[in-house]
């Protein structure tokens, strides 16, 4: 009874570890996306190519897949968009040297083993949301906006 309580406690905090790669994977692209979108800023740029509302795309089914524990479809689709974000952060920047932060750790390589194509993933992800704005309730009524400011 004594190993079996011993190996259970082992095995949950397995279990639970790798939870955490896959929440801590999630939060780092966050913030690459985040960072992208201030290289963006910073340079006056409002394309590239598409690849900032491909990533959030790509994390915004991330983050759907991790709430109905598919984690290995979520792993996918985050590292996919922290992908395209460093891709975005290089194009805009003069240093191309990547931040450490932002790469991909071998043991989120591992994750995704068995991922879908960049372009698979993609069109998987705009079935999910296909009218995403369309939820929004201030997309809906663009006069709503009076709400929030003053609209002559």
């Amino acid at each position: 009874m004594k190993k079996f309580l011993i190996l259970f406690i082992l095995l949950s905090t397995a279990c639970f570890a790798q939870d955490d790669v896959y929440k801590s994977s999630i939060k780092k692209t966050s913030i690459a996306i985040y960072s992208a979108q201030k290289n963006m800023l910073a340079s006056n740029s409002n394309d590239v190519n598409g690849k900032l509302a491909k990533a959030i795309l790509f994390q915004s089914n991330s983050i759907k897949y991790y709430k109905e524990k598919d984690n290995a479809l979520s792993s996918c689709y985050t590292l996919r968009a922290r992908e395209m974000a460093i891709e975005i952060i290089q194009l805009l920047t003069q240093n191309k040297k990547d931040d450490p932060y932002f790469q991909i750790t071998l043991e989120e390589k591992g994750l995704n083993l068995n991922c879908l194509g960049g372009d698979q993933l993609y069109l998987k992800g705009k079935s999910s949301f296909p009218d995403y704005s369309g939820f929004d309730k201030d997309f809906l009524d663009p006069l709503s906006i009076k709400k929030y400011i003053d609209v002559d």
